[in-house]
């Protein structure tokens, strides 16, 4: 608050310059008697002031709440600024090392006090400073034990020291230090030699019962330390084994640890000399206990046709040893009397292996009576109407007139170049002819040879005639094997039929002309069955110089 203009009476101006502080004297007279009087300001330097008692005073302190509060201003107007919070004194935060001074300062907006400063940060606790580390009030807590009596080390190793702080304070720790262990733990001395903590630890038992060697070598004693009290031995001295473990006897009478060891078969089932495999004894001990042998003294038990294992035996068949087993038998079911089967057991009993579903009219066993078998070695078996009725393979037929024994005859033959010389025929004579037969397949050689020095050309036709009931088929080459010539001329007639061909060579005046036939005759087919032994193939070859033909120039 400023005052202007000049005041009428000279206390005036003195209430003025204490309120331009904010604070009133207490003994300043109002410039008004009146206590409602006004006070009035003039701008003008000579203005009146108005000298009523009850005007009031321009520079009078207005209370801003009920209490004062902590703002730096007097809100009470009891001439005191922030009276009640201290403002200024000294104040702590924290304790130990985290205490820190300062000041009571007001809080800003918040109209209350505090102190300037805060606590430091705690840290951990440390050994022997004196000082509170962590903030909470007590010293060095943790470490009463500090200077007092300790031990480091056990046993032997054990030495005394005092506590002291690590070296980075933060525990305690023994000054001693321990002596060192002993290389082994020694044997009843009753001290801690390793320091590990125990006494003669590893020898428990000296003192106590022990024994010594096995069997009947076995001797009792008791535990105790060797020369250099390393080590546990058992103070007895075993005893000498016999020569031989004997059986049976339940001793160990060789002292290995085992008792009647080689004689473990003793009691087992066992079998005798006999052939069957019947366990009917047992093992038992030789008089001189040396050895074992089986009781069985019970003869042979052959496996007769009963459905029991008679020989005991797995592997041979029940009624193996069956004195009726294999013979001959007929069935009850058929109407002849042929032996057609065999005896064998089944079940338990002897069965006849006689189907029993055919008679001699239609059995191959037995064919039109009893003891005629029908075989064929190049094909099926049959019996119809009490005869032999085989089937023949592709080339064979049954050319014996018994069909009893099948298709014996074969119209296959050797393969490759010749077997057979079929000898010369004059290629350029007068109707000069050769001729072969044959049942089979065959390869032969002929010599067309010049019988003359004249100019005729050496000129043979080559005819084939199949027999009845089969047909086969020729080729002819030219010279002999096995320089054959690629080509051939080939003919295949049928059954009971002929084919030909012309083979021929020119004349070479004045030297020999002669050349070699090769011809292979060669199964195709045959329709029948049967056969007669003459009916066979012919080859014919013969002069012949209706047809000029050089295929083998």
């Amino acid at each position: 608050m400023t005052c202007r203009g000049f005041a009428v009476f000279g206390l005036l101006v003195a209430a003025c310059a204490a309120t331009e502080q904010g604070v009133l004297p207490p003994d300043a007279a109002p410039p008004d008697a009146r206590p409602d009087a006004p006070i009035v300001f003039d701008a003008r330097p000579d203005a009146p002031v108005d000298a009523r008692p009850d005007a009031p005073r321009p520079d009078a302190c207005v209370p801003s709440g009920p209490s004062e509060v902590c703002n730096g201003k007097d809100d009470d107007c009891n001439g005191t600024v922030d009276d009640g919070f201290d403002v200024g004194d000294s104040c702590t935060a924290g304790q130990g090392v985290c205490r820190r001074t300062g000041s009571i300062v007001c809080n800003g907006d918040a109209g209350v006090s505090q102190c300037s400063v805060t606590a430091g940060t705690p840290g951990d606790e440390l050994c022997g400073n004196d000082a509170d580390d962590d903030c909470d009030g007590d010293t060095d807590e943790s470490f009463e034990d500090l200077g007092q009596i300790c031990t480091s080390g056990m046993g032997i190793c054990e030495r005394q020291g005092l506590f002291v702080c690590s070296d980075d304070r933060h525990e305690l720790k023994c000054s001693a230090v321990p002596g060192t262990p002993g290389p082994v733990e020694l044997c009843g001395n009753n001290l801690d030699d390793d320091c590990d903590g125990n006494e003669d630890e590893g020898f428990d038992l000296l003192g106590m019962g022990c024994s010594v060697g096995v069997g009947a070598c076995q001797r009792p004693g008791l535990w105790a330390c060797n020369g250099d009290r390393t080590m546990l031995v058992c103070n007895a001295t075993p005893g000498t084994p016999g020569p031989n473990e004997l059986c049976g006897n339940h001793i160990d009478d060789n002292c290995n640890g085992q008792e009647d060891e080689g004689f473990d078969t003793v009691g087992e089932m066992c079998d005798g000399p006999d052939v069957d495999l019947c366990n009917e004894g047992t093992i038992v001990c030789n008089p001189d206990l040396l050895g074992v042998s089986c009781s069985d003294t019970t003869g042979n038990n052959p496996d007769v046709c009963n459905a029991f294992d008679d020989d005991c035996d797995p592997i041979t068949l029940d009624g193996a040893h069956d004195p009726s087993n294999g013979a001959l038998c007929d069935s009850t079911s058929d109407t002849d009397q042929c032996l057609e089967g065999n005896l064998s057991c089944a079940g338990g009993f002897m069965m006849c292996s006689d189907p029993g579903n055919d008679n001699t009219t239609n059995d191959p066993q037995n064919c039109g009576a009893c003891g005629i078998v029908c075989t064929n070695p190049h094909g099926g078996v049959g019996c119809a109407s009490n005869t032999c009725n085989p089937s023949c393979l592709q080339g064979y037929q049954s050319c014996d007139a018994d069909l009893n024994d099948g298709c014996e005859a074969s119209r296959w033959g050797a393969s490759g170049c010749w077997s057979d010389d079929w000898g010369v025929v004059d290629g350029d004579g007068d109707g000069d002819s050769l001729s072969a037969t044959g049942f089979e397949e065959t390869w032969a050689i002929a010599l067309v040879h010049e019988a003359s020095n004249g100019i005729d050309d050496l000129q043979v036709r080559v005819t084939l005639i199949n027999p009845v009931g089969a047909r086969f088929g020729m080729r002819v080459r030219c010279k002999e094997c096995p320089a054959l010539q690629p080509n051939f001329k080939q003919v295949e007639p049928g059954e009971d039929s002929s084919a030909y061909v012309y083979m021929g060579a020119g004349d070479d005046i004045g030297s020999n002309d002669d050349f070699y036939l090769v011809v292979e005759v060669y199964f195709i087919s045959n329709s029948s069955r049967t056969c007669s032994l003459n009916d066979k193939w012919q080859v014919r070859i013969q002069e012949d110089d209706a047809e000029s033909d050089r295929a083998c120039n």
